[in-house]
């Protein structure tokens, strides 16, 4: 999709043209995906979706002052075509909400999985101090050998 189409339509559309207008939607919405796969970084994408946005915004006044009706009085398609460049324009926070919730559900994971490594540990800990009492136990009656070995006389 070529900028330049959307342009001319665009000045088709500030002359007054309905047929421009109610194409100004999908045009747009092909500008922005086009723009979505050639962006280099979400820093270019974002600053397309402004341009694009205030592009139809400055249309929509030009309509409104062509036809000097007021804001509440303005064609649906511009509307439309306005509101969607907007919407796109501005920054997805219900994605950083949703990755947001997703590193806390994470971070209290991890905590968990520590909490029960650390358990373990005090466990094992625990088994170990009880293996080396019973041992110390056993060969405490001779001398801390586990073996003895008595010969025999013959």
């Amino acid at each position: 999709m070529s900028t330049h189409v959307v342009a001319g339509d665009r000045l088709r559309e500030k002359g007054g043209d309905q047929d421009a207008a109610s194409s100004l939607t999908g045009l747009s919405q092909s500008l922005l995906q086009a723009a979505a796969l050639a962006a280099t970084s979400k820093q270019e994408l974002d600053r397309v979706k402004a341009q694009t946005a205030a592009t139809l915004e400055s249309v929509y006044a030009s309509i409104m002052a062509a036809n000097g009706a007021s804001a509440g009085a303005a064609d649906s398609t511009v509307l439309t075509a306005a509101s969607t460049a907007v919407q796109a324009s501005a920054p997805s926070t219900s994605a950083n909400d949703n990755l947001a919730v997703e590193i806390k559900a994470l971070r209290d994971e991890v905590a968990q999985l520590r909490s029960d490594n650390n358990a373990g540990h005090a466990q094992t800990a625990s088994n170990t101090g009880a293996i080396k009492r019973k041992l110390e136990d056993v060969t405490n009656d001779s001398g801390g050998d586990a073996i003895t070995v008595a010969g025999r006389a013959a």
